[in-house]
């Protein structure tokens, strides 16, 4: 077997009850696509050979070979348009998350050849940040507030049409309170009828609705607030009660403080990493599937931690990765970001 080998083989030894080389002999990241000029922030990885990305000028990337081959392309007459997220069911059907006024969401179930108009909304106020299928029928997506209230939107049908959440329903915002569009990952859906968010700024809140967005509460996290800069930047929850979240300041990238919490009761409280955390301002955070692994991303570089979030180690300087997912079979774990990078999680195992 050879030195490094994907997240496949991971995934095995641990279900398999055997150990790596050695936890301090940490993953890197193998790059599969470097684009230039284009900023990635939305990605989903469908499977190990299947992967979407998303970025500004109305650009997106997708793979069906695990990344051995990219195509780039634009959305045509959307070349001005910002895609902070992108959700994908298969090689063939994706929808990207145009993010300012007017919003625009377009769906493709030829591979990116043509995209439809699903979404449109020209309130000036309206910024959409990210959006989470629970199913390949429900979704939300998620605007920072329109008139002191969090705006979402819900799918139940893949995506082909979006309706508003009841105005008198929704959550309402602190003055300055928002959400950040860094990574996409700043919902969760993490049991049937629940859905959960983050916020930052002048308030590090985390939101739970456990009525599919009927009503709302929310509890106050330990992270750092009280600037435009400054909040909760991503979640995931691994099941209905252990969960992370990170963040951090985006002007101060090396800071480490405050910048990751634990919940094990579904979001009801939260606390902080006090040691060994991640090693500056990150923007997204993933579990990999079926395991205790903890992958954490930011522009100075990359974390993992083998105990659930408890600690981290630093394992790469990778500059300018914004954005993580995980395969749902857990097979296969990618980032991207800044200059069109795309990369894959490679793993040591013995020889």
């Amino acid at each position: 077997m050879t030195r490094y080998m994907l997240i496949s083989c991971l995934v095995f030894l641990i279900g398999c009850g055997q150990n790596l080389a050695s936890k301090n002999d940490l993953p890197s990241w193998q790059e599969q696509l470097n684009e230039g000029t284009v900023s990635f922030r939305g990605l989903c990885a469908v499977s190990e050979k299947v992967v979407w990305a998303s970025g500004n000028g109305g650009s997106f990337a997708r793979t069906s070979d695990g990344g051995k081959s990219w195509q780039v392309s634009k959305v045509a007459g959307a070349e001005n348009v910002d895609f902070r997220d992108i959700e994908a069911f298969d090689e063939n059907t994706a929808i990207v998350f145009g993010i300012e006024s007017p919003a625009k969401f377009y769906k493709t179930t030829d591979g990116g050849k043509n995209w439809k108009l699903v979404y449109y909304n020209d309130n000036k106020e309206v910024f959409f940040n990210a959006a989470y299928f629970r199913n390949q029928k429900e979704a939300i997506a998620l605007s920072d507030p329109i008139g002191g209230k969090f705006f979402l939107v819900r799918t139940s049908d893949g995506g082909d049409s979006w309706q508003e959440l009841s105005k008198e329903n929704l959550p309402e915002a602190i003055e300055g309170e928002g959400v950040f569009s860094a990574s996409g990952s700043n919902i969760a859906m993490p049991e049937e009828n629940k859905i959960m968010f983050v916020t930052g700024c002048t308030a590090a809140r985390v939101f739970i609705s456990c009525d599919n967005g009927t009503s709302w509460n929310y509890v106050d996290a330990p992270l750092e607030s009280g600037a435009g800069t400054n909040g909760i930047f991503s979640i995931a929850m691994k099941n209905g009660k252990e969960g992370i979240i990170v963040g951090g300041d985006y002007e101060k990238e090396n800071q480490t403080k405050t910048n990751a919490a634990l919940t094990t009761d579904g979001g009801k409280t939260w606390k902080l990493v006090e040691e060994n955390k991640p090693s500056g301002f990150r923007e997204c955070v993933k579990y990999l599937s079926g395991s205790d692994i903890v992958i954490t991303v930011g522009p100075n570089g990359s974390d993992i931690s083998y105990d659930n979030g408890k600690s981290f180690k630093k394992f790469a300087s990778y500059m300018g990765l914004h954005t993580l997912s995980v395969s749902p079979d857990g097979k296969g774990c990618f980032a991207a970001g800044r200059e069109g990078r795309i990369v894959r999680l490679v793993f040591p195992v013995l020889d």
